[in-house]
């Protein structure tokens, strides 16, 4: 009877520390490996060493042209369209938030 009592234990304690998984590069299924396996104190040290999930952002440059409301990646100095009617308009330059 005291076997089941620790066995029950042990998966909730292994439990546990699968789900401070939560947020780290560390999968779920190699946390709860780690600490089912090689006890939960080494799936604890895994989850703990494992660096946070990053969340890449980055910008993306592009530019539009107030007039004829073009849009386009290169810089230039004046908007191409603008610039084959004989208008020279500078294009103003805009950020676009992407999420990776």
């Amino acid at each position: 009877m005291m076997i089941i009592y620790f066995i029950a234990f042990y998966l909730v304690i292994t439990l546990i520390v699968t789900a401070f998984a939560t947020g780290k590069r560390i999968s779920f299924a190699n946390a709860f490996t780690y600490s089912f396996f090689m006890t939960p104190f080494v799936g604890l040290l895994a989850v703990l060493k494992s660096e946070k999930k990053v969340k890449i952002t980055h910008y993306v440059t592009r530019y539009s042209c107030p007039r004829c409301n073009a849009k386009f990646t290169s810089e230039t100095e004046y908007c191409p369209s603008c610039l084959e009617e004989g208008v020279k308009v500078k294009p103003q330059q805009m950020e676009i938030r992407m999420a990776g």
